[in-house]
């Protein structure tokens, strides 16, 4: 009998043991799981990261594009001015020019007969 009970001591002390170890890979594998899945969570979040930086940059690009755009347009375009006006002779000589121009335009057409 007492060898049977030594052999129930050490079987239940081998199951205990075995129990322990278990119940240690079970809190390991926890732990990794856990682990992981912040580093996953953290590669997700650089990603993220990643990918909003790209689109703040080429959000930028876009906007430095439509300035210098506008810039090339406002260049391109002359300002216009205001022509100063004619006085004196300049002023009489247009007048005359418009005044024959418009005697020639008419007497070609018929409408003065000459």
């Amino acid at each position: 009998m007492k060898l049977n009970k030594h052999a129930k001591k050490r079987k239940e002390q081998k199951l205990k043991k075995l129990a322990a170890e278990r119940a240690e890979q079970a809190r390991l594998a926890e732990e990794e799981a856990q682990r992981q899945a912040q580093l996953e969570a953290e590669q997700a979040r650089q990603e993220a990261e990643a990918e909003e930086k790209a689109r703040i940059a080429q959000a930028q690009a876009e906007a430095e594009d439509i300035v210098a755009l506008r810039e090339e347009v406002l260049v391109d375009k002359p300002v216009e001015q205001e022509r100063p006006k004619k006085e004196g002779f300049f002023l009489s000589l247009e007048k005359g020019i418009i005044k024959n121009t418009t005697k020639f335009r008419l007497r070609f057409y018929g409408a003065i007969p000459r």
